[in-house]
Formats: structure tokens, C-alpha cells, sequence
């Protein structure tokens, strides 16, 4: 936007105009920076000093420690001792400094807490740019007592600076003190875990007992492999001593004991031999019931069950179906063989099966051998690891508790506060500077409420750029006693020039047909319209009015031609729609016929009676033809129609005019305007532009602007 729209701003323009407003706020301000500067205000004055923050790093000659030990360290926070300086601790400390020396001086605070808060505003700290050098500033209404409060400031921001580097070294010491305790006790932890886990793998070295283990393997293996050879070959035997028996090693060795060894089978089988030859004997003699054939046959008996029982002890119950005996030597000796093979082969068995287990164990142990060997690396480098830790915190304790032992403050004064001779922002000049400012803005936005909230479009220059279109020509309104003659001069120079105006603008747009309507509700289009029919005709143009307003008319009463009036335009209008309803012809006599020409020869169309609902009457075709019909006759047709802001025809008559003409008061609001304009643009009527009426007019400038 370039300085002429700037401008042109009504926002701008407004304020430039309100003069008065202007002068009154900025009255109103001063007058009370006046008193104020009379009542409360007191020049402060600001006393400085330089501080020097540095480190405080100790020569190390066992481990450097961190370097987080003081305040300073931690990559010089400026803001941290900006913190520091304006502290609870600290202001707190002030305010008692001040009661016990000063009490006068804070006796407008309620307590210490509204002290401290506006403490915290009098001192400021800020770093300059690259340095580890602050800059403090204290302001205070006493040049003395600032400097001495800031001096005051200082010493105690020292102590409290000192307390905190003395606390985190503390607490650093405290902190490895505490981290070497756990750290022997992991580390003993850990030594007796090593312990156990050797002394429960039963081996110094996990390598040699690998070693071990594979030579273990291969003697177990190697005896396997003898068993079960010994145990083929005695399996191979047994089966061939079995076969020479024709019986099992059990049925042998029982047939054995039943043999030729066992004496007290021998005997009873004897005497049942001999019983059983006797009882034959004597059957040859004797019948079956002889008491002596009785008494044989209860002995047989009696011998065959002294028989069973001995062989029942001999070899048990489950074996007294046996019926083998061996009674020779040579069976019995293979039955012996058979039992010795027998045992054998058990025994081998068995040795068999323990070497088997042992293989096992081995393979099992060998299985685990990778796992042992990680658990004990992992607890020889955890020990490893803790011991190296442990002996570095050792170094960092014995470090850590000499730092302590010499631990200084890292604040340094380089300045020491100056004694501040002239007053610091604000002085009088500047509250006297800032209440002028302050005025201005005031102005400025007093000013702006004012323009939106008035919204006034004021002067010919605003009504121009709201509207787009050029101003035809102001009319003074005169309300106040002004000169008859200076009336006259300014009214003719003012219509002559909107008559040549609308003469140039109507030859280019090839108008002929002019409707007028204003955007206020009193009624005054007719008087300008008419004054403006009057200049066309003294030029020799002839002139139709047509007064459109039914609901207001005032044409005929204007122009003096109530009473020859002859007829109602309402009523042509009627008449017309229904000739055209029955498809009759319309003639241009029709309508010259019922014109009215008043004493100046102007001719004329309206109402004398009010009607309502008068949108009806344009919304036909009738207008047009009248329009169309008046336009071959006359020179110019000058329509005047009701207010555009309220009237739905003023449009649509609009529309049908060659081009529309707004007679508007030189003050209009903004919206009102606009909402005009942009219903024009919408209907795509020709807007020529606005005559504007001006009141109260200075009739001297006026007559110059004409000029």
C-alpha cells in the first residue's frame, strides 16, 4: 500500500480531522503524568558491579573427578547464579539487613513476602556475551543506599555461593563413600561365589579336569568293549552246557540236589524200593486186604510222602514237579560248569552296566564343561571389574575428601559497586516523554472505536473510494441563517456543475432514461430532481419526471400541479395491463395524453393519492412501454424512485433504466453504502455515481472547492 492509500484510509483520515479529540485526550493524560510525577514518582538510581564467575578446580595428583563439583562448573550458568542472586535466601537476608538499619524504608510493605517480590524487580544480573563476567545492578530512590544494598548483596551472594560449592563437594564424597561400601560388598560377594563354584567343581582348573574326563572315557570305553566280548563268549558257553544237559541251569542244579549227593533221598528211595519189592512179593500170596498188604501199602505211602517232603526242603515248593535226578558225575560236573558260566556272565553283566553309567556320567560332565567354563570367566572378570572400580572410587575418595578439605568460593568481585550520580530510566523527561507517547496511542485508538463505531463515510473523498464511481456534484443544504444571495450563487454553481457532469457521462453511456433514489428515508429526491429537470430545460432539452414513489408522492405538490393533474400513473399503469392482457395495441397517445406540463413546460407523471403494495405496478410490463413511449419523445427521462434501502422496486426501475444516479447526504455510513453498491453490482445496473447533499456548508471554501 503506498502513502496515498494509506492515506486515503478513513481510519487516518478520521483521526487527522479529530483534532479536538486529539487535543483533549492528551490533555487528559499529562494532566494526570503531572500529577503523578508531583504525588508518586521517585528517580531511582542504579548502582553496578562486575562479579567474575571462575572455576575452582583443585590440581589433582591421584584421579581427576568429575567436573560438576561447584556451581560454576557446570558450563558457567550465568542463569543459575542469576537464580542464586535473586534467591528467598538472599532477598530474605536483605529485607532483615534493611529493617535492622533502615526500618524506615519498608514500612510501606505489608511483610517480608511483598518485599521480596518487588525485590526480586531491583536487582537485575545479565552476562555479558562471551565472558565469564555478570553484571549486577541494584536500583534504589537513594544513590547511598543503593550502592551500600548492593554491596550488602554481594557479600552474602559470596557466602551462599561458598555454602554451595562446600555442600556438593560434601555431598560428592559422601556419595563415593557410599558407592565403595556397596562395591566391597559386591566384591566379596563375588570372591566367595568363585570359591564355592571351584571348591563344588572339585578342580582348580577347568582344563585339566577336561583332561581328566577324556582319559576317564577312554579306560571305560575300552573296558566296555573287554565286557562285552567276555560276555559273547560266556553267552556262547553257557548255551552249548545247556545243550549237553538238555536242561535249564536251574533244572540242573536241581536235579543234582535231588541226586547222588543228597544221602537222605538215597536212603528213603532205598527203602521204598525194598517196600515196594516186599509188597509185590506178598501180593502173589495175599489179597489187596490183607492186614498186611495194608500195612506194606501204608508204608509205601508213608515213604513216598517222607520222600516229597525231603525234596520239598530241598528245593521249595515251586519245584515239586521235579522229576530229573542226576546221579553221575559227569552231569553234575556240567552242571557245575553251567553254574560258575551262569554266575559269571552276571557278574559281567552287571560291570557291564556300571561301565555304561559311568560313560554317561562322563559324557554328561563333558556336556556341562562349556557352562562351567563361562560361569567361572564371567565371576573371574566381575571380579576383575569390581576391583578396578574399587580401587579407582579409592583414588576418587582420597581426591574427593582433599578438595573438601580446600574448597573456595568461585565468585569473585571485579567491580565493586559504584555510586550511581545521575538517576537511571525513568527520569521525569521520561515519564513526561512516555506519558506523550502514551497519549498518542490513546488518541489513535480512541480515534479508531470512534470511526468503527460511528462508521461514518464523511466527505466527498470517502463517498468517491467507497462507492468506486465519481461524485456528480454536492448541493449545499442550508439549515442555518445564511446570506439569500450567497444561497443562490452557491446553489447555481453547484447545479451547473452536475448538470455538466451528467451531460458528459450520459453522452458516453448513450443514457437518456435517469432513475434518482436516496439512502435516506426523508423524502427530498423530487426538489433535486426537478431543480436538475429545470437547468436541462433552460439548455432546450425537454423533460419527463416520472415520480415512481406511490407511497410518498410529492411531484405534483412540488411543481404546483395538483390541481390540473390529469390522471393517477397508478391507474395508467392498470390501464395499460389490461389492454395487453386482451392483446390490444398500445399507443404512444395512450400515454402522451395523460402527461401533465407545468408552468415551466416540464412535462410530468405521478400520483396525488397514496397506494400501497406499489412493487405490483413495475413489476409489468406496462413501465417498460410508458418508459419506451417517453423515451422517443423526450430528450431525457428522469425517474425519481423511492429510497433504495427500503423500497424493493427502486431496483428493478433502476434496471430498467439507462443509469442510476444516488442522491446521499455527505454524511452516510459505511454499510449503508457499501450494502447500496454491492446491490447494484449484483443487479448489473449502470451506477453513474452520487450527488451528495452537504449541510451546514462553509459557504466561502465551498464556493473555492467549486471553483
Amino acid at each position: 500500500m503506498n502513502v496515498t492509500n494509506i492515506y486515503k484510509s478513513r481510519y487516518i483520515r478520521n483521526y487527522l480531522r479529530e483534532k479536538k479529540l486529539i487535543f483533549t485526550v492528551t490533555g487528559i493524560v499529562m494532566l494526570w503524568v503531572i500529577i503523578y510525577i508531583f504525588t508518586f514518582f521517585k528517580p531511582i538510581y542504579e548502582s553496578d558491579a562486575k562479579v567474575l564467575i571462575k572455576g575452582t578446580y583443585t590440581t589433582s595428583f591421584i584421579t581427576q573427578l568429575d567436573k560438576d563439583t561447584t556451581m560454576s562448573d557446570i558450563n558457567s550458568s550465568i542463569l543459575t547464579q542469576i537464580e542464586i542472586l535473586k534467591s528467598y535466601q538472599l532477598m530474605s537476608f536483605l529485607y532483615d539487613y534493611i529493617k535492622k538499619k533502615y526500618p524506615n524504608e519498608i514500612k510501606e510493605y505489608k511483610n517480608k513476602d511483598s518485599f521480596i517480590n518487588q525485590a526480586k524487580k531491583i536487582i537485575s544480573a545479565k552476562n555479558k556475551l562471551s565472558t565469564n563476567i555478570m553484571l549486577v545492578s541494584l536500583c534504589w530512590d537513594n544513590p547511598k543506599k543503593a550502592q551500600e544494598f548492593l554491596k550488602v548483596i554481594l557479600d552474602e551472594y559470596q557466602e551462599i555461593n561458598l555454602a554451595i560449592n562446600r555442600e556438593i563437594k560434601t555431598n560428592k564424597r559422601k556419595y563415593i563413600d557410599q558407592k565403595i561400601k556397596g562395591l566391597e560388598y559386591k566384591l566379596l560377594e563375588v570372591r566367595n561365589k568363585l570359591k564355592d563354584f571351584k571348591a563344588g567343581s572339585l578342580s582348580i582348573s577347568i582344563d585339566e579336569e577336561s583332561k581328566n574326563l577324556v582319559t576317564q572315557k577312554i579306560d571305560f570305553v575300552s573296558r566296555l568293549e573287554q565286557v562285552s566280548a567276555s560276555i559273547n563268549s560266556t553267552n556262547a558257553s553257557l548255551r552249548e552246557t545247556k545243550k549237553q544237559l538238555g536242561m535249564s541251569v536251574k533244572e540242573g542244579m536241581n536235579a543234582v540236589a535231588l541226586g547222588l549227593d543228597n544221602r537222605n533221598l538215597t536212603d528213603l528211595r532205598a527203602q521204598l524200593d525194598d517196600v515196594t519189592q516186599k509188597y509185590a512179593f506178598e501180593s502173589i500170596k495175599n489179597a489187596p486186604t490183607n492186614p498186611k498188604m495194608i500195612a506194606l501199602k501204608n508204608k509205601m505211602n508213608t515213604i513216598k510222602s517222607q520222600i516229597q517232603k525231603q525234596i520239598e526242603l530241598t528245593l521249595g515248593k515251586s519245584t515239586k514237579n521235579q522229576k530229573i535226578s542226576i546221579f553221575d558225575p559227569v552231569r553234575t560236573k556240567l552242571v557245575s560248569d553251567a553254574i560258575s558260566t551262569q554266575s559269571n556272565l552276571l557278574s559281567l553283566e552287571a560291570e557291564k552296566k556300571s561301565l555304561e553309567k559311568s560313560i554317561s556320567n562322563i559324557n554328561s560332565n563333558q556336556s556341562r564343561m562349556p557352562l562351567k567354563q563361562y560361569t567361572l570367566d564371567n565371576l573371574k572378570q566381575e571380579e576383575i571389574n569390581l576391583s578396578t572400580a574399587y580401587d579407582e572410587l579409592r583414588k576418587k575418595q582420597i581426591e574427593a575428601t582433599i578438595q573438601e578439605a580446600e574448597i573456595a568460593s568461585n565468585i569473585v568481585v571485579v567491580d565493586n559497586p559504584n555510586f550511581p550520580e545521575k538517576a537511571s530510566f525513568p527520569t521525569v523527561l521520561h515519564v513526561i516523554l512516555m506519558g506523550l507517547a502514551l497519549a498518542i496511542i490513546l488518541s489513535i485508538i480512541v480515534s479508531v472505536l470512534k470511526t468503527t463505531i460511528e462508521d461514518i463515510c464523511e466527505g466527498v473523498e470517502e463517498i468517491k473510494e467507497t462507492t468506486g464511481k465519481p461524485v456528480i456534484g454536492v448541493i449545499p443544504w442550508f439549515e442555518t441563517t445564511v446570506n439569500l444571495e450567497d444561497q443562490l450563487e452557491v446553489n447555481e454553481i453547484a447545479c451547473e456543475n452536475i448538470i455538466s457532469n451528467i451531460l458528459i457521462r450520459s453522452y458516453k453511456a448513450n443514457a437518456k432514461v435517469l432513475s434518482f433514489s436516496s439512502n435516506n428515508i426523508k423524502k427530498f429526491n423530487s426538489k433535486t430532481i426537478y431543480t436538475i429537470a429545470l437547468k436541462l430545460k433552460k439548455l432546450g432539452h425537454s423533460i419527463v419526471i416520472i415520480d415512481s414513489d406511490f407511497r410518498f408522492p410529492t411531484l405534483y405538490k412540488d411543481a404546483n400541479t395538483e390541481k390540473q393533474a390529469k390522471s393517477e400513473l397508478s391507474d395508467l399503469i392498470l390501464s395499460l395491463e389490461k389492454k395487453l392482457r386482451k392483446n390490444e395495441n398500445i399507443q404512444s397517445s395512450d400515454i402522451l395524453n395523460n402527461l401533465t406540463f407545468d408552468e415551466n413546460e416540464i412535462a410530468l407523471f405521478a400520483n396525488k393519492k397514496m397506494v400501497k403494495d406499489s412493487y405490483e405496478y413495475f413489476a409489468g410490463i406496462a413501465f417498460n412501454i410508458i418508459i419506451d413511449k417517453l423515451k422517443e419523445k423526450f430528450d431525457w427521462v428522469l425517474i425519481d424512485t423511492p429510497t433504495i434501502i427500503v423500497a424493493p422496486e427502486t431496483l428493478m426501475i433502476a434496471k430498467r433504466s439507462d443509469a442510476f444516479i444516488l442522491i446521499t447526504t455527505m454524511k452516510v455510513t459505511y454499510s449503508n453504502l457499501t450494502k447500496i453498491v454491492d446491490d447494484l453490482k449484483a443487479s448489473d445496473i449502470n451506477f453513474m455515481g452520487c450527488i451528495v447533499r452537504d449541510k451546514n456548508v462553509d459557504v466561502s471554501h465551498y464556493m473555492e472547492f467549486l471553483k
